[in-house]
Order: C-alpha cells, then structure tokens, then sequence
C-alpha cells in the first residue's frame, strides 16, 4: 500500500493519499512507528502535490515527531527537507532554509554511523539543491553557487550511472520550473 501510494503521488495524489491512509492504519494497528512515519510523509507529498500547503504541513509535522520517536535520523532529514521545501514553495525562503539546514545537520549525523549509499547521495543533492534555490531567491549568488556546485558534485558520487543520469536530468527539469 505504501509503494502504491509513492507510485501514484504525482499522477494522482488523491489516490496516493487514500494508499497511505490505508497503509497508516495497518501500521498503527501493529505499532510500526517507522511505517507509520513513512505514511505520514507519504501523506504530505499527496496533499502537497494537490496543493494544500497546510494539510502536507501538518502530515509532515506529525511524521517528523514519529521519525524522531524512534531516533531514525534519515528519515526525519527527509522530512525537514520537504518542510523546508514546502516552505520554498510559498516563497518563505528564510524559513525553507531553517528547516532545509536541519536536514543536512541530520544528514551529517547520520553519515557519521552509516556508509552513504546512492541514496544517501540522492537526499544530500536535494538538500544542496534546495539550499541553493533558496539563497538565490534570497538573491545571495554566492552562496547559491556554493550550495548548486555542491549538489553537482554529490550527483557524481551516485555509483549507477544511469540511476545519476535520471536523477541530474530530474533536477535540471525541477530547476526550470523554479528558475527566477
């Protein structure tokens, strides 16, 4: 249910939701705090991507307290990463980068007891990615250079080279729709 929820989000988010929904209760019935988590996030990806900032707000508040009840620290890093997104995407830079910084702290954290995998790499180019839209909607170039250099240069550490293709011409194709 949870994979079926991720496979619809962004075709249809209201179908993604009703996956999580479900998904969520079986969790919950079985005290899976870390599935329940996922659903949560899952949840806020579906309303955010139909639109409503609050509702994906309050889902990704609640999943980064269960994330953080059982100390998973990179999956709170997604969500404070997808706070800060959402944040971004009603222009409130300031805060995108409060919340986008907690993710890469938490990242860090994480690295330091764990061997980055493609995945890893993946989430840490978000975060450099996001770190650098923000800056240069704050029109602070320099940092925004920093910070896009940087996603450039974690995207070459992704070791499946067709997995690192995808995923640079996804982040170019988010850029466009982002560029100011």
């Amino acid at each position: 249910l949870n994979l079926l929820s991720r496979y619809y989000y962004l075709s249809y988010p209201d179908s993604g939701i009703i996956f999580a929904q479900r998904a969520y209760e079986i969790a919950q019935k079985n005290s899976w705090v870390n599935a329940q988590a996922v659903c949560l996030r899952r949840m806020g990806d579906d309303y955010g991507n139909l639109g409503d900032y609050v509702k994906s707000m309050r889902y990704y508040f609640k999943a980064l307290r269960a994330f953080e009840s059982v100390n998973d620290l990179f999956g709170a890093q997604t969500v404070n990463n997808n706070i800060g997104s959402t944040y971004a995407q009603g222009q409130d830079y300031k805060n995108s980068l409060i919340y986008t910084y907690r993710a890469k702290k938490q990242l860090d954290t994480y690295g330091l007891t764990h061997k980055f995998s493609d995945v890893e790499y993946r989430s840490e180019s978000i975060i450099f990615l996001n770190l650098g839209e923000d800056y240069l909607y704050l029109k602070k170039v320099d940092s925004a250079a920093y910070y896009l250099n940087l996603c450039n240069e974690t995207i070459k550490k992704i070791t499946n080279s067709a997995d690192a293709g995808e995923f640079m011409a996804n982040l170019k194709l988010d850029m466009g729709r982002t560029a100011v």
